[in-house]
């Protein structure tokens, strides 16, 4: 993990922020998973669990940081916890798809093959809590920002909405898989993207579609706001979901663009982009600017930017990752 222009190679196929910003967690084929301090100038890193030695492919932390889901090569997975500063595996979980965290940080939903099971964490155990059978293989899961609602999306392209309390809603919607779910922050509507590029906004209250649309074809949606409306795309064209339409509101910045991976910043006052060269942009959205430029080795796969919008952090093609310190005027 390079910290600035530089730094070694290590197999990074995994990044995330812990919750509090100021701690980044690596993983790859060396099978060591690395905690960084972002605030210091030149990070060096800590084994997050000593000892363990864990191919990874995903990384996923419980919203205070007290637990993480290390994804493992072969599809298994393992649940660890943080105590007296280290984490401590507490379980491991032979398949799962994918998983996520409820608000709660004690609750948490793994898609297997044919089922979603709800498992809780307390006092050092992992305890199953619920399951939902499913004929349909999950590839995305997300919690409400009250913990009260499962989004469950499917490769068939179907939204199941499971209320924690036992009701189950479905959403019929394109017949493309699901690539992301996104709630509103009141959690009364929901974002759906689709791999061929299809968005659809739900009423989540009522379970009625509130609009869908579809970009040209030679352009990407790359990310969305937490408000499930706002939308940039391969382009760096702004849109608004208005219906069944897209309405572009304006450009990041003017002049032609093609990038394949994005990230807004909290707040969405910044944008990180990168595209298939290795450069990576920082943009003002709001001005309209270029912030930073960097050129990296590798395809960029993966950008992040921390929780307080400090640091952005990237996974590239050739093994590499970075962390990179955004200037105080720039936040």
């Amino acid at each position: 993990m390079g910290h600035g222009e530089g730094g070694p190679r290590t197999g990074v196929l995994a990044v995330a922020y812990a919750p509090e910003g100021k701690t980044l967690a690596s993983g790859g084929t060396d099978g060591i998973i690395r905690l960084w301090d972002v605030g210091q100038e030149k990070p060096a890193p800590r084994a997050l669990a000593p000892g363990y030695s864990i191919r990874v492919s995903s990384l996923t932390f419980a919203p205070a940081g007290s637990a993480v889901v290390v994804g493992e090569a072969d599809g298994s997975a393992r649940v660890m916890e943080k105590d007296r500063g280290l984490f401590v595996e507490r379980a491991r979980l032979q398949e799962a798809k994918t998983a996520a965290f409820a608000p709660d940080g004690q609750t948490l939903a793994v898609a297997e093959s044919r089922a979603v099971r709800l498992w809780r964490l307390r006092e050092g155990r992992l305890t199953e809590h619920d399951s939902l059978s499913s004929p349909e293989t999950t590839t995305q899961l997300a919690f409400s920002p009250d913990g009260g609602s499962l989004a469950i999306g499917a490769a068939s392209g179907k939204v199941l909405l499971w209320r924690l309390t036992g009701q189950q809603r479905a959403l019929a919607g394109p017949t493309s898989p699901v690539s992301s779910l996104t709630f509103s922050a009141d959690g009364a509507k929901l974002t759906v993207l689709h791999v061929d590029q299809r968005i659809a906004l739900w009423d989540t209250v009522r379970g009625s579609k509130l609009g869908s649309a579809q970009p040209a074809k030679d352009v990407s949606v790359l990310a969305c706001l937490p408000d499930g409306a706002t939308l940039v795309t391969s382009d760096l064209r702004l849109w608004q979901l208005t219906g069944d339409k897209l309405i572009e509101y304006g450009r990041v910045v003017p002049g032609a663009h093609s990038e394949v991976v994005a990230a807004f910043a909290p707040g969405g006052k910044l944008l990180a982009s990168a595209g298939s060269g290795g450069r990576l942009y920082v943009w003002d959205v709001v001005g309209k600017k270029k912030l930073h430029s960097w050129s990296l080795p590798g395809q960029i796969r993966q950008v992040a930017f921390t929780p307080d919008g400090k640091h952005v952090a990237t996974v590239n093609a050739n093994g590499t990752g970075y962390l990179l310190r955004l200037s105080l005027s720039d936040r």
